[in-house]
């Protein structure tokens, strides 16, 4: 999988859909979610993400918006850590099928795009903020307040 950065010059000045923001302040969601789209044979670059996908005023991204775009994935489920015990066996799931990939949200606020679990501790992610960007191992697990789990067509 592709490792993108939302800061990347190409496309961080761009504007997110029809908000104030900005894919480099904001983008870390499209960014990962660009990410997925290569490890599914259909990458678009976050600004394309930017462009078609459909957001609230405060650029977050309606997650089905991404159904109706022309690609090889589609959203399963958004999963909370305080509504749903179960969200890291899912997550775990998600990461052993090969037809499936997550972004995880990191303290409510970032996302970043879930690459394997490391052993017991946490998990190996390609985190959009950092430029240059690259894969990390993420160990504080309990900082993950979330997640969206996407699958193949």
């Amino acid at each position: 999988m592709i490792t993108l950065s939302q800061r990347n010059p190409e496309w961080g000045n761009k504007p997110i859909r029809n908000t104030k923001y900005l894919i480099k302040d904001w983008g870390c969601t499209i960014s990962s979610i660009s990410m997925l789209s290569d490890y599914f044979k259909s990458f678009q670059k976050p600004s394309w993400f930017a462009k078609y996908a459909s957001f609230t005023k405060d650029a977050k991204i309606f997650w089905n918006s991404i159904d109706r775009l022309d690609l090889n994935f589609k959203f399963e489920y958004r999963y909370y850590a305080d509504k749903h015990p179960n969200m890291f066996q899912k997550i775990d799931e998600a990461l052993k099928d090969p037809n499936k990939a997550v972004v995880l949200e990191i303290r409510k606020t970032h996302w970043v795009a879930g690459l394997s679990k490391w052993l017991l501790l946490g998990y190996r992610i390609a985190d959009p903020w950092p430029l240059p960007n690259g894969s990390k191992v993420f160990k504080q697990k309990s900082y993950i307040s979330g997640c969206a789990v996407f699958k193949r067509k």
